[in-house]
């Protein structure tokens, strides 16, 4: 249901306005001395894909981005760019 939410909402990326989702999660990882190898052990993301997703050289999609939420134990809004009014 979440994801087609996100699908819903974003399209089959989640990577809509503003600051960029993968370096939310990038500043989040950091903040938290979290390694990228840790999150993609508990996704099942590779490694590469992660710091991929970090680094903002690839988009994440939807079912990435659920994994990467759950896998933080984090509401699914909290890298997402807040909405503007009218959106």
């Amino acid at each position: 249901m979440a994801v087609f939410f996100l699908r819903k909402r974003y399209g089959k990326t989640v990577e809509k306005g503003g600051k960029m989702v993968g370096a939310r999660i990038k500043e989040y990882l950091a903040e938290k001395g979290i390694k990228q190898s840790f999150l993609a052990r508990e996704t099942g993301l590779t490694d590469h894909a992660i710091s991929d997703i970090c680094n903002k050289d690839r988009r994440i999609d939807c079912m990435e981005y659920y994994k990467i939420c759950k896998a933080l134990d984090l509401p699914l809004e909290y890298f997402l760019p807040e909405e503007e009014e009218g959106e």
